[in-house]
């Protein structure tokens, strides 16, 4: 039993789905080289209507679903091990220095998850990132806080700086709007 439960059965397909095409290249004589990514899925359209990968949000559309955004540098990371595992480790916890919140709120360091999977987001010491967060569930917050959708817009830093302005310009529009509320109706007369 995994201390990281949700992810266990989904680490255990993948180790089943990478040792089944392993076996059939050894046995066919066939190697593919290919780069293996996430299956990403446009939440609105119905799995049972459309199966098609490749689906990219926007940026405009991950900042009105996001409920943190914030740039941050990765200062440690740990491999959380399983046995049933191939490459021994279910989940990489990353410890990331908060240097600036877009939107939200967040404490000076957060500890993200990344599953040891194709919905891997990749983040390697010492990098930063501009990083959209969804908060982890509630069982696996004593290991992690948050983890990125790596089928959004987090990017490494220089090569996400446009996703930074875009935020920031966003961001900066929509603040005036929801400072002037809209102010009650007054019926007829009233002043």
């Amino acid at each position: 039993m995994s201390a990281y439960a949700p992810l266990s059965s989904a680490a255990r397909r993948m180790g089943k789905v990478t040792c089944s095409i392993l076996l059939t290249a050894a046995f066919t004589g066939t190697f593919l080289s290919f780069e293996a990514g996430a299956a990403c899925f446009d939440p609105k359209i119905p799995s049972s209507v459309s199966s098609v990968s490749g689906y990219e949000m926007s940026v405009a559309e991950e900042i009105g679903l996001a409920k943190v955004i914030a740039i941050g540098k990765v200062i440690a990371s740990r491999n959380i091990p399983i046995p049933e595992d191939p490459e021994n480790y279910e989940v990489t916890i990353y410890t990331v220095q908060i240097e600036r919140v877009l939107k939200g709120s967040l404490p000076s360091q957060v500890r993200l998850s990344s599953s040891n999977t194709t919905a891997r987001y990749w983040m390697e010491l010492g990098e930063r990132h501009i990083l959209f967060l969804t908060r982890e569930w509630k069982e696996n917050r004593g290991i992690a806080d948050y983890y990125v959708d790596n089928c959004g817009n987090s990017s490494t830093l220089p090569k996400g700086d446009a996703v930074v302005k875009q935020v920031e310009k966003t961001l900066s529009q929509e603040s005036p709007r929801a400072k002037s509320a809209p102010q009650p109706s007054r019926k007829a007369g009233e002043r």
